[in-house]
């Protein structure tokens, strides 16, 4: 028989009350944590913006290809890797989806002989939580465009960069990374990004680039590509441009608009028959002791009714012409000249040209055909490497964004025509 069963009833009605206690401690610390810390995926998809890109998923050894004429766009996973050749590019678009709506909170434009993974992207799953939206991409090599933008629910949003040499962590802005065995480039041209290699942590701030070596050196901040245009994003209206259109011409339009916080000049003609419409920005800038001149701008055909870009290659839903003087002198103008089309007649493929008959040398080969409907980010080579010398640049007199054919829908923005000392 016991000798003091009190004292073992008492600790026995001790221990469950304290049980008791911890259990409801610990199941409020549980519903609690996965309140706050609980992440739900975000809707990553991809779209073939040249060529044909190629997906290989997280498990398979099978690679998907993606073209031009695919209707809708890919769906990607965690895990899955992104690969395109010498002639293709894509577009990587990071979705969050809510009961209201679908917002884009970044894009990756993945150029030429790249190789990238989709290591995350995911989003808190509630409300009150104080998490932030966040993707990690692995970059094994190539060159892509992230742009970053501001959630709706006003929480930051971040993209982490893995590389061989370096791990970069993008805020909202714009930035170019080109990634090589050699090296990584971290280009910013607004925005923030923080560069950690080890120890070592590097901020970059608007138009500074830095580069870290194999042997784990940081190099930076170095200054970025300056940029010549003005307004290149139409956030200040028609700041800096100049419009040419034709006022007996009820058909043409050019209206200043903005859609998911990102402004752009749409240019329109709804009547059948011949129409040119224009934004001109006068630059006179001297560029003949640059080692780089690119242009880049963002561009999309909403719709068009010639095919390709007519019989003669000059009138395609959107166009850029940069004019300029060579480094010969003299007064005489050059112009350098590209397209961009979505739709082309399947009874006329092959008949009609794919880049500009009539304008002058030197050429900027075929037109870019684009998805319909989609945005499309282009960067030209580097000017000076690829003109002859004769017709190198030596003072860029102006550029001319503008839409040609008979009825048009197209957009622009982005406008950047990128100088590097």
């Amino acid at each position: 028989m016991r000798q003091n069963p009190e004292r073992l009833a008492w600790t026995v009605l001790w221990f469950a009350f304290i049980t008791f206690c911890l259990s409801i401690v610990g199941c409020w610390l549980s519903a609690s944590n996965y309140l706050l810390n609980s992440r739900q995926g975000l809707r990553a998809h991809l779209n073939a913006q040249r060529g044909i890109v190629r997906v290989e998923q997280r498990g398979s050894n099978r690679a998907q290809a993606i073209g031009l004429d695919d209707s809708f766009p890919f769906r990607l996973f965690q895990g899955d890797d992104i690969r395109t050749g010498v002639l293709d590019e894509g577009l990587l678009t990071l979705e969050r989806k809510d009961q209201e709506r679908q917002e884009t909170l970044g894009t990756v434009k993945v150029y030429e002989n790249s190789d990238i993974t989709l290591v995350d992207a995911s989003s808190p799953r509630f409300g009150f939580s104080s998490g932030i939206h966040t993707a990690i991409l692995q970059i094994k090599g190539g060159r892509v465009r992230i742009e970053v933008q501001p959630a709706d629910d006003g929480r930051p949003v971040q993209i982490e960069v893995r590389t061989d040499h370096a791990r970069i962590q993008l805020d909202q802005g714009s930035y170019v990374l080109e990634v090589t065995n050699q090296q990584t480039a971290t280009i910013v041209r607004h925005g923030q990004a923080s560069v950690r290699v080890g120890e070592q942590e590097l901020v970059l701030g608007d138009e500074q680039r830095a580069s870290v070596s194999l042997e784990s050196k940081l190099d930076g901040p170095l200054p970025a590509a300056r940029n010549l245009i003005v307004n290149g994003d139409f956030s200040q209206g028609e700041t800096g441009w100049v419009e040419n259109i034709d006022a007996s011409d009820p058909g043409d339009r050019i209206v200043i608009a903005q859609e998911d916080e990102q402004s752009f000049a749409q240019f329109q003609h709804d009547q059948l028959q011949p129409s040119e419409v224009s934004l001109i920005q006068t630059l006179n800038r001297n560029v003949s002791d640059l080692e780089s001149l690119a242009l880049h701008l963002k561009v999309r055909v909403n719709s068009h009714s010639l095919s390709v870009c007519g019989d003669k290659g000059t009138e395609c839903p959107v166009m850029v012409s940069i004019d300029y003087i060579d480094a010969a002198g003299g007064e005489n103008l050059r112009q350098w000249v590209h397209g961009f089309y979505a739709f082309e007649d399947p009874g006329l493929i092959g008949q009609l040209p794919y880049y500009c008959l009539t304008c002058p040398q030197p050429s900027s080969g075929n037109h870019n055909q684009i998805a319909a409907g989609a945005w499309f980010l282009y960067d030209s080579p580097n000017l000076m490497e690829i003109l002859p010398p004769e017709f190198r640049p030596a003072r860029i007199q102006s550029i001319r964004i503008y839409a040609s054919g008979h009825m048009y829908d197209s957009m622009v923005t982005n406008v950047e025509l990128l100088a590097q000392e």
